[in-house]
């Protein structure tokens, strides 16, 4: 299987990211689509995945947020497997999720769909789902600027299905260890977002500054 690990932010104006492959396995980890936008005449779509042929399409552990349209566009043909696990999709002004075509597998799992119109549009298509979270508020640490981990208390915490269609990514949309406590969390990220970049959380208190009355 292919891999493609970390594609890292794509990021505005003209910025629809398309992946398709026939016949191969791809997989697709720890990306973040944010806030790209259609320029000119477009399918209206923030990312596209295509499979066909007998390929696999792997996709996890990634965010798709901030878009015009559709969140994810999701096409199958043939007799492909397309799976899309551990995603964030936010804010969109149409559809989160569609997916299209009839490959003979096509699965959501433990993903976030939060604030759009449309959550998913299967349009006949057959799709396994489980562990998601939609339309219900994951309670993002800075959801104006796309800020997607989650704060204490998120609906999204130890709430995924360990068992999604393909197994789950080793790590989540940080790097960090995929599975807390033993059940994952649904969207990008795993665990509650630290507060502070220093790690203050850890108790360790040797990078504090002194304050002097």
């Amino acid at each position: 299987m292919y891999h493609m690990t970390k594609m890292n932010a794509n990021r505005g104006a003209g910025g629809q990211f398309r992946v398709s492959t026939n016949g191969n396995a791809l997989s697709m980890r720890r990306n973040l689509w944010i806030d790209n936008r259609d320029v000119g005449s477009q399918e209206g779509y923030h990312v596209k995945f295509s499979v066909s042929g007998n390929g696999i399409l792997y996709v996890s552990d990634s965010v798709v947020a901030g878009g015009a349209d559709i969140g994810v566009l999701a096409w199958s043909y043939d007799s492909s497997t397309l799976r899309l696990t551990n995603l964030t999709v936010f804010d969109h002004a149409d559809t989160g999720v569609a997916f299209r075509g009839f490959g003979a597998e096509s699965s959501l799992y433990n993903t976030i769909v939060f604030a759009k119109p449309t959550l998913t549009d299967f349009d006949g298509t057959s799709v396994s789902t489980g562990g998601n979270l939609l339309g219900i508020d994951p309670l993002f640490v800075e959801p104006a600027n796309w800020e997607c981990r989650l704060n204490s208390g998120s609906p999204a915490l130890d709430t995924g299905d360990n068992a999604a269609p393909g197994g789950l990514g080793l790590t989540d949309a940080d790097g960090n260890p995929r599975v807390l406590d033993g059940v994952v969390d649904v969207g990008a990220y795993e665990g509650v977002a630290t507060l502070f970049e220093d790690g203050f959380e850890t108790g360790d208190t040797s990078f504090w500054s002194l304050v002097v009355p």
